[in-house]
């Protein structure tokens, strides 16, 4: 056998043998918790994708190619991202509630967060939606105590009622269909169906 021909034939078994070392470097390169998403938005305005998981918040900043963890700032009271919403005009004004949060404002995109639930009587909120014609008022699902809106961009919450009959919110979704009475529709998606309410 040649020298040239040891040389590719060694290559080769360098290759076999260090792929697993270099696919469990690529599997770590991968930020944790990524199965589990429960909320994802995209930027208007460029291609930033945001995903809400157990385990904090994941950004990309090239239309999902590439994933990086992002470094949360501000009053954080848990990790666990379960519902997101953005404001209809000014996009990096965002809201967010989860298991452990209550619900929490940021205005640059997910970077920092402040609290914004004085009202919310529990810190596990499954579901938050912002009103397209008046985005100053909300709506949040808190498990186990119902239908909340605030009506200054998050900065108190009142109690509406005990929302649909399945009380498994998953999603709520302030629509642009007029009610003919002046409002529109909020749409709760639930563990048994979808349910519409006169906003």
């Amino acid at each position: 056998m040649s020298i040239q021909c040891c040389k590719r034939v060694l290559a080769i078994a360098a290759c076999l043998l260090l792929a697993p070392a270099f696919a469990a470097l690529a599997a770590s390169a991968e930020p944790k918790g990524f199965e589990h998403v429960h909320a994802l938005l995209v930027h208007p305005r460029d291609e930033t994708l945001l995903v809400g998981t157990h385990h904090g918040l994941l950004r990309s900043r090239d239309a999902g190619v590439t994933w990086e963890r992002v470094s949360l700032k501000g009053e954080l009271p848990g990790s666990d991202f379960m519902t997101l919403a953005m404001h209809p005009q000014q996009h990096d004004v965002l809201y967010a509630g989860g298991h452990d949060l209550g619900i929490l404002r940021s205005a640059d995109f997910g970077q920092t967060w402040q609290r914004a639930n004085q009202g919310i009587p529990s810190p596990d909120v499954h579901a938050l939606t912002v009103d397209p014609h008046k985005p100053q008022q909300l709506y949040a699902w808190v498990v186990e105590h119902g239908l909340y809106r605030s009506q200054d961009g998050g900065g108190s919450w009142h109690r509406v009622n005990d929302g649909p009959s399945n009380p498994e919110v998953r999603a709520l979704a302030s629509v642009n269909i007029s009610t003919g009475m002046g409002g529109i529709f909020l749409y709760a998606g639930t563990a048994d169906g979808v349910f519409k309410s006169p906003d």
